[in-house]
């Protein structure tokens, strides 16, 4: 006889997300593709174990793991994968197509609507979104047996819906005049303007071992010929060079966002190896980023990623799984950056429906990755739409203490503490360039921005720092914000601007960190000093 155990609740949300509608219930011979996430062991100690190699004050600095130890640091206990098992047997899955990791704390398979409604002891439904059509199979509540809920961090697809398209705060005009180029006082953005900025001048990489990558979300694609096009135009010295492509690139219909980033990333990271690697459906797709990268072999040392949503869009549950793979990343000395967003305090984008409280983004306010908000002009000013403030998931990590805590203290004009939470983690980190980018798409000189623009900025700069070190004998920067925090004077601090939302002025930028444009923009000759003087 099949043991009948009670069931609990795993995860739920309390309404149908913004911006989305229920259809009905799922047709049940809907193919779904699902990934579970199993319990990890020991987070404390990985979490002791980043901070030790990302601390340039800790005997353990650059001393990173491997794949191997990183994996088996955190392999969820083998009673959880035998029970786990079991579970998807029972529930009528095919255990012969199911993918594991190495350590298995992360299965995929591919399965059907009637198996997984079996599964979550909930009928999946079909949301459509309203302004762009497109459909999702998910729940808003589901439960798992009593004896299997303990080994199980989470399932998907289950109660978190896609975003329809990734940061990007308006449209792509076409650029005026190819010729008003000459910095941000006087119009457009390029890779040449960004360079004599930030002090990159005409610094190349040389090592072989350096790598970076653009994460393409979404079924976003970038065109090889746009790229030569780009580079002819606007960075002579890339000429050439082009992307390795993981999962899928469709070339004929490229896309504004994974144009720009790939564009960016290999003009400032110039002639470092890039990669281009595309996760493609919509269940859990930054979560499903970071494990393929921590799978990889080699995998690439710097991570520029530009989308993202709205904190209250996840769960407490898929936070902490996610922060864990961020912290494997940090482990493995990755260096992951992600965009801020484009609203302001209201969030991924404008948005004045706040119900009195501000909007954080995710994973933008994770405080194991390095988030990048906005700028603009030259002198630089705080970008408003750069999204920035007070996480409510995260709790303020110890390396941002002092930082956060004297913005808190000594800035004028920050809102009243009753529209954010103060002692969430803050953020960004840092901050770029992020308006009136030129871009190519299409054969044609574009102009876009967002804080999508000002990651694979920032990004690019720190490959070059890589760089350097790899040339000196050193490791690679991994986890970037315990250094930056202990030495801002490496960048240049922003104190004008602010970033409006939500009926209200946003937070000001002011001396020091702020949760607008984090702790200022890349100095690179500064930069490049510390990391040198680092062992």
């Amino acid at each position: 006889a099949v043991s009948v155990s009670a069931r609990v609740i795993h995860e739920s949300l309390s309404e149908i997300p913004r911006g989305w509608t229920a259809m009905g219930a799922s047709d049940p011979a809907t193919p779904l593709d699902m990934v579970i996430g199993l319990r990890l062991e020991r987070l404390p100690e990985l979490e002791r174990v980043l901070l030790a190699v990302s601390d340039p004050d800790s005997s353990g600095y650059g001393k990173y793991l491997t794949r191997e130890e990183v994996a088996a640091l955190v392999a969820p206990s083998p009673e959880s994968v035998s029970r786990v098992f079991a579970w998807l047997e029972e529930s009528g899955v095919d255990l012969g197509s199911v993918q594991a990791t190495s350590n298995s704390d992360l299965l995929a398979f591919r399965t059907d609507v009637a198996t997984a409604n079996k599964l979550l002891g909930e009928p999946f439904v079909e949301f459509r979104h309203n302004s762009t059509g497109a459909p999702a199979h998910r729940v808003l509540r589901y439960t798992l047996p009593d004896d299997v809920a303990p080994h199980v961090d989470i399932v998907g697809p289950s109660v978190r819906f896609p975003r329809p398209r990734p940061h990007r705060p308006r449209n792509p005009s076409q650029a005026a005049d190819d010729g008003n180029v000459g910095g941000p006082a006087l119009g457009y953005v390029t890779p040449e303007v960004l360079r004599g900025l930030y002090g990159v001048g005409k610094t190349q990489a040389s090592q072989e071992s350096n790598s970076q990558c653009v994460a393409g979300f979404l079924h976003e694609s970038f065109s090889p010929s746009d790229l030569q096009t780009f580079f002819g135009k606007y960075f002579a010295d890339a000429k050439g060079h082009t992307p390795h492509v993981v999962g899928i690139n469709n070339a004929s219909h490229p896309g504004d966002e994974a144009s720009l980033d790939v564009q960016y990333l290999m003009s400032m990271g110039a002639n470092v190896n890039t990669t281009f690697w595309s996760v493609s459906g919509n269940t859990e797709i930054f979560l499903q980023l970071v494990v393929q990268v921590l799978n990889a072999e080699d995998p690439p040392l710097v991570i520029s990623a530009s989308y993202g949503g709205n904190e209250d869009g996840v769960s407490a549950n898929y936070v902490t799984r996610i922060n864990a793979e961020f912290q494997k990343a940090g482990a493995r000395g990755l260096s992951l950056f992600w965009s801020a967003g484009d609203g302001g305090v209201s969030g991924t984008f404008p948005d004045s429906d706040c119900k009195g409280q501000f909007v954080p983004t995710f994973p933008a306010a994770s405080p194991w990755i390095t988030t990048v908000g906005g700028t603009k002009q030259s002198p630089e000013v705080a970008s408003d739409i750069s999204s920035g403030g007070f996480s409510n998931l995260n709790e303020r990590p110890a390396y941002q203490d002092a930082s956060v805590a004297h913005y808190l203290k000594t800035a004028t004009g920050v809102p009243a503490s009753s529209h954010y939470n103060a002692s969430g983690a803050g953020f960004p980190d840092v901050a770029a360039q992020a308006e009136n980018f030129l871009f190519v798409l299409g054969n044609e000189s574009l102009s876009e921005g967002g804080t999508s623009a000002s990651t694979p900025t920032f990004a690019g700069v720190v490959a070059l720092l890589n760089d350097a070190r790899l040339a000196n004998g050193k490791a690679p920067l991994g986890f970037l914000n315990p250094l930056l925090y202990k030495h801002p004077e490496v960048l240049n601090d922003i104190v004008d601007g602010s970033n409006p939302g939500c009926h209200t002025n946003g937070f000001p930028a002011a001396p020091g960190w702020d949760p607008v444009t984090g702790l200022g923009t890349p100095n690179y000759p500064k930069m490049l000093q510390l990391v040198l003087s680092l062992p």
